[in-house]
């Protein structure tokens, strides 16, 4: 599906899952060679910028939660165009033009594109320059909703901490391990933006011209923001797996020293009732008057005798 906005001059080009004959004939329009045709057909692993004659060809990957969108959902966008949840996005940036290729739906940027145009002041804020400001308007807020999942990540792996100090650490452990899984997804995605962006900046001000560099450096470093997030956030994750794992070891610990007292304890009162409980001719204490409740208070002093030792060893 293609769908176009035009306004000052400015055209603004939104093709999800497009064919090989749509891509060929945008292509064929905006005098796109045959190789960045090809590409735009298929996904793409890596990020990338590269500066031709009459536009800018920019790769990008944007994170999408698995956690968040279910296991269902999650191989549905699999299928129809994600990498490990990351949703591959494709600019072209002419003077007076942009391409956007989405492989799978991505929802900000099809709010981003519904709302330039429906609502005027989108219109008037994105299309009163040229392409080049627009595009830059669009991959910041674009990489603003990156920085807004990984805020949202942050508030879960704080709500997890409050859980592992809770007594729920089986629970915790189970779920850093699917944060773990969403963060190694966000910086897969996310992580070669630096420098794929702050090349994407010189570039611009190269085809655009110098007044671009007023915008110079502020993707870059919102990208350098959100890369300094990730290593916090895979060091909390990490300091929470190492306690979560420790308090749940205390826990094992002491569930096993539980046992083993209680083990040591019945073991000798499981031999003096199989003593006594032998079918012999002559047994000690069987017959006397009172026989069982002797029986009863050898067993109640052993008892007492190991609990006494094990409090001594501070085992209890």
């Amino acid at each position: 599906m293609i769908s176009t906005i035009k306004h000052n001059d400015i055209t603004w080009v939104n093709a999800i899952s497009p064919s090989v004959k749509e891509i060929s004939e945008l292509a064929e329009k905006y005098g796109i060679i045959p190789k960045i045709a090809e590409e735009m057909a298929s996904l793409t692993m890596h990020p990338k910028v590269e500066l031709y004659e009459n536009y800018i060809y920019l790769v990008l990957h944007f994170p999408t939660l698995k956690s968040d969108i279910g296991a269902r959902q999650a191989l549905k966008n699999d299928k129809r165009g994600n990498l490990n949840g990351n949703n591959e996005i494709d600019f072209v940036i002419g003077r007076n033009f942009i391409l956007t290729v989405q492989y799978s739906i991505f929802p900000p940027l099809e709010e981003l594109f519904k709302n330039a145009k429906a609502k005027k002041k989108f219109h008037d804020d994105y299309f009163k320059e040229d392409a080049g400001i627009l595009g830059f308007k669009i991959i910041k807020e674009l990489l603003g909703v990156s920085e807004i999942i990984l805020e949202q990540l942050f508030l879960k792996i704080s709500r997890t901490e409050e859980l592992a100090f809770d007594g729920f650490e089986k629970e915790t452990i189970k779920k850093i391990s699917v944060y773990k899984r969403d963060l190694l997804n966000f910086r897969r995605s996310c992580l070669p933006h630096y420098g794929i962006i702050f090349s994407f900046e010189q570039k611009a001000q190269e085809f655009f011209g110098t007044y671009f560099g007023k915008y110079s450096n502020t993707l870059s470093s919102k990208c350098l923001k959100i890369k300094n997030l990730m290593e916090n956030a895979s060091e909390t994750l990490e300091s929470l797996r190492q306690t979560s794992e420790s308090l749940l070891t205390m826990k094992t610990n002491e569930i096993m020293k539980t046992l083993t007292i209680i083990a040591f304890i019945t073991f000798p009162l499981t031999l003096l009732a199989s003593l006594f409980g032998m079918n012999t001719i002559f047994t000690p204490i069987l017959g006397v008057k009172g026989d069982f409740w002797i029986i009863i208070i050898i067993m109640a002093v052993a008892v007492a005798g190991m609990l006494a030792f094990f409090k001594s060893k501070k085992w209890l």
